[in-house]
C-alpha cells in the first residue's frame, strides 16, 4: 500500500480535496501519516501562492507558464491563438502559440485551470460545448456539455469540481441567468447546483479559501452591479460580503496572499480582504477595459485590454509598494476580451 501511495502526486491535488478526501481517509493515515502530514505542510496546491522556498524547481521537471486564450483585437476581429510565455517580462520571441481554441465564436468564454497544467474552456453561445486542453500533451478533448448553454459567464475550479455561474441565455430579448451547474470529471456530467442569489453576466469569480467569489458583473436589465457573492460548497450556501466601491462589469480578478484583487477599472486597481471584509485600493492608475489577470512567481501581472475599442498589447505588472502599474512586457498582439491563466508546465 505505501508504495503505491508514493507514486501518487498529492500535490498536484486540489488542496480543499486533498484535505476532504485524503487527510480523512483513515487508511491512508494510518499506513503512511507521514506522507499525508509532509504533503499538507510542505507543498505548494493549485491555486496557492508559491514562496520562493516551495516554488517548482526547474529540476522537478515543472515551472510556471503564463498561458493567453483567445479574445479580440477590434470587435470585428476574433482571435482563436492561444498563446504560452515562461517570462515576467513577456515579448513577441517568449509568447509561443501552442494550438487554437475549439470554438464557435470568440466571444463569452471561461475558462479555468483544472488540477495543475489542465485548462477548461467553456464555450459562449449557444452550443454549451465544453473542450478540456491538457497542455502537457499539447491535446483537447471534448467534455460533456453543459444542461444550459450560455455565454459571458464563468468557470470557477473548487476541490475537483467544476462550476459554470451565471451567464447570457439570450440577448433578443435579454435573457440572464442566475443558474450554476458543477462538472464531476469522474463522471463526466454537469449537474444543476445552488443558484446565485440573483442573476448575473460579464461578472468575475475567484477562488480562496475553500469557496467561490463572484463579483460584479450585470443585472437581468443590464445594469453594472457592485454586488459580490460568496459560494460555501460545504453548506451550499451563497453569502453576501461587502459590495465593491463601485459598479462595474467585465473585471478581471486574481488571488495573491489571501487577498482578491480587482483589474480593469478605470483609474484604480482594488483589493479585497476577506479576513477583514474590506475593500482598498492598491493602485491609482488603471488597466485596460476586459483586460486579463494573472499570479505568476508571486507577483500579479494584467494582459492587454480594450482602449478606444482596440485591443492593447501591454502586460503590466502591479507595484503595490508605489500603487503603480509599470509596463514590463508586451504580447505579439493587442487583445481584450481574452481569457489568461498561470499553470505548472514542464
Amino acid at each position: 500500500m505505501r508504495e503505491l501511495i508514493e507514486l501518487v502526486r498529492f500535490p498536484f491535488m486540489d488542496k480543499m480535496y486533498f484535505m476532504e478526501k485524503v487527510q480523512t481517509d483513515k487508511t491512508l493515515c494510518k499506513c503512511c501519516p507521514d506522507i499525508v502530514t509532509e504533503t499538507l505542510r510542505n507543498h505548494v496546491f493549485p491555486g496557492e501562492v508559491q514562496s520562493p522556498r516551495t516554488r517548482p524547481r526547474r529540476a522537478s521537471g515543472l515551472r510556471e507558464a503564463v498561458v493567453v486564450i483567445g479574445g479580440h483585437e477590434s470587435p470585428s476581429i476574433s482571435s482563436y491563438t492561444i498563446m504560452m510565455t515562461y517570462s515576467s517580462t513577456p515579448s513577441n520571441a517568449s509568447c509561443v502559440p501552442v494550438t487554437t481554441m475549439r470554438a464557435d465564436n470568440g466571444h463569452g468564454f471561461a475558462v479555468a485551470v483544472f488540477g495543475i497544467s489542465d485548462i477548461i474552456l467553456s464555450i459562449g453561445g449557444p452550443s454549451g460545448n465544453v473542450w478540456l486542453y491538457q497542455a502537457g500533451l499539447d491535446s483537447w478533448s471534448e467534455l460533456a456539455g453543459m444542461n444550459t448553454a450560455r455565454d459571458y459567464h464563468q468557470v470557477a475550479v473548487l476541490q475537483g469540481k467544476a462550476y459554470a455561474i451565471g451567464g447570457r441565455i439570450s440577448y433578443s430579448p435579454l435573457h440572464i441567468t442566475a443558474g450554476v451547474e458543477v462538472y464531476g470529471r469522474s463522471l463526466n456530467k454537469w449537474a444543476e447546483s445552488v443558484p446565485l442569489p440573483q442573476p448575473r453576466y460579464r461578472h468575475a469569480t475567484a477562488v480562496l479559501d475553500g469557496s467561490i467569489y463572484v463579483i460584479g458583473g450585470r443585472d437581468a436589465e443590464n445594469n453594472p452591479t457592485s454586488t459580490v457573492y460568496r459560494f460555501n460548497p460545504g453548506n451550499s450556501l451563497w453569502y453576501a460580503p461587502s459590495n465593491m466601491p463601485e459598479r462595474t462589469s467585465h473585471v478581471a480578478t486574481a488571488v495573491l496572499n489571501g487577498s482578491i484583487y480587482v483589474a480593469g477599472l478605470h483609474s484604480k486597481v482594488l483589493c479585497y480582504m476577506p479576513h477583514e471584509d474590506v475593500w482598498a485600493c492598491v493602485a491609482i492608475t488603471g488597466s485596460g477595459f476586459r483586460c486579463s489577470m494573472t499570479v505568476f512567481g508571486g507577483e500579479i501581472y494584467i494582459y492587454g485590454g480594450n482602449y478606444d475599442n482596440k485591443g492593447i498589447s501591454e502586460v503590466l505588472w502591479l507595484n503595490q509598494q508605489d500603487k503603480s502599474l509599470k509596463q514590463v512586457g508586451s504580447m505579439p498582439k493587442g487583445l481584450f476580451g481574452h481569457g489568461c491563466v498561470t499553470i505548472l508546465k514542464g
